[in-house]
């Protein structure tokens, strides 16, 4: 049994080595932080557009094709009305042929980068993404697809989290 107590020397010495690196990671995490003009709040995922649930945004069928559709995510799931953009799980359901579906802000151009693309053979097909919010006058967030041979998808959007 080692009954030697470390001296004085040494703790002060390693006390002084952690305070030295403690004020080191304090510049650090500011910097992070100030890396971007907004913070992300996380959300427990919630649904606010199925085009399959007539109680929620969309519930009327299939996504028709060539149309921007606009949504609203601002006062949905707990997103405030002063978000910038929010987190989201795209979900295509039953397409009835291979496409893409793009999201971005309404009121803006559509942009020529899908959010998502399937085969024809897919049943169900989710992917992440981070989308700006438009005004709400504009209906904030708008959903735009081409599904080979004319065919349809259902879409379900869940809200993950959000940017102000």
């Amino acid at each position: 049994m080692n009954t030697r107590a470390a001296s004085p020397t040494r703790f002060a010495g390693t006390a002084l080595m952690l305070l030295l690196l403690g004020l080191a990671l304090i510049p650090m995490q500011a910097d992070a932080q100030a890396q971007g003009p907004y913070y992300y709040y996380p959300l427990t995922p919630c649904r606010f557009v199925d085009t399959r649930d007539a109680t929620l945004q969309g519930g009327s069928g299939p996504l028709p094709r060539f149309v921007n559709v606009p949504f609203t995510a601002k006062g949905h799931c707990g997103i405030p009305f002063d978000a910038k953009a929010v987190s989201i799980n795209v979900t295509v359901v039953s397409p009835t042929g291979a496409g893409f579906l793009t999201m971005f802000p309404t009121g803006v151009a559509r942009p020529w980068i899908s959010v998502i693309d399937w085969a024809s053979t897919d049943n169900a097909l989710a992917n992440g993404a981070i989308v700006p919010l438009g005004s709400m006058t504009s209906g904030e967030l708008s959903a735009y697809h081409e599904t080979d041979g004319g065919g349809t998808v259902h879409l379900i959007l869940d809200a993950t989290g959000y940017f102000k």
